[in-house]
């Protein structure tokens, strides 16, 4: 489940494979329905089975690049009263930003409730940043200049996910994390 969410799902958003998210999120509904997952948020170095919050939160992920925003906003439905409940504030930020994205390309394009929750989103880790809330922070700001320009609605948000310092890249060979 962790690989067809968190890998494949995704993957396939961003190649703007519409049919092969639905499959692969259905694969991993079916999955779910099979298996105990477990409850809260496991670790993500962990190899165990995400939790049914962790799989939704990354559909909700996998719906964003192709700006489906009733996809976005049923998952986050999902996915937020255990994510509130367990605390992650990047759980938390992540969710939020995905949110954020889906309002973008609403019907009526809220834009400033989409800059409202993702200004929410990055006071939730403000101080704890993680590379994943500033590459998705990264994302919402290209995707708002893409739709309005250099709106300076989104420089707040810009000066706030500059305070997270810049994405580190990944730890690998001759890398030190």
């Amino acid at each position: 489940m962790r690989l067809i969410t968190n890998g494949a799902a995704r993957a396939l958003g961003k190649l703007g494979d519409t049919q092969g998210v639905h499959r692969a999120i259905g694969e991993a509904d079916d999955l779910m329905l099979r298996n105990d997952a477990p409850g809260g948020i496991a670790s993500s170095i962990t190899l165990g089975c995400y939790s049914r919050a962790q799989a939704v939160s990354n559909a909700t992920t996998a719906y964003v690049p192709l700006e489906m925003p009733d996809k976005v906003q049923h998952y986050i439905g999902l996915a937020v009263p255990e994510i509130t409940s367990y605390g992650s504030p990047w759980s938390q930020s992540l969710v939020k930003i995905d949110l954020a994205s889906s309002f973008l390309w609403s019907r009526n394009r809220d834009f400033e409730h989409a800059r409202a929750l993702a200004r929410e989103a990055l006071e939730a880790s403000a101080g704890r940043p993680v590379v994943s809330v500033q590459q998705r922070a990264a994302g919402f700001i290209r995707a708002v200049t893409a739709i309005r320009g250099s709106a300076p609605q989104i420089a707040e948000i810009r000066e706030i996910a500059g305070t997270l310092g810049p994405p580190r890249p990944p730890a690998g060979p001759g890398r030190l994390p």
